[in-house]
């Protein structure tokens, strides 16, 4: 009894995390491909980040990209970057 009970139980753990897979990817690049731009960039301070997410699960799915700021591990600004 105690041995069907672990194989029942090691059967749903695999079934459960099976289903828990997506295959969303995230890509990030920094700059451009234009070195005259980029000297401005530099120059002004200004950094360009350009990032790209792809996959099947984001299809008719809201987001929002946000960024947290802490300070001495205390949360001390949220600020939304895209919100879909």
């Amino acid at each position: 009894m105690k041995n069907l009970l672990l194989i029942l139980l090691a059967i749903v753990l695999s079934i459960s995390t099976a289903f828990a897979q997506s295959d969303i990817k995230m890509r990030f690049g920094y700059g451009t491909d234009n070195a005259d731009l980029m000297d401005i960039l530099y120059f002004e301070n200004i950094g360009l980040g350009k990032m790209s997410f792809s996959g099947g699960d984001l299809k008719n799915k809201d987001f929002q990209i946000s960024i947290r700021k802490f300070v001495n591990g205390k949360l001390a600004k949220t600020e939304v970057v895209f919100d879909s």
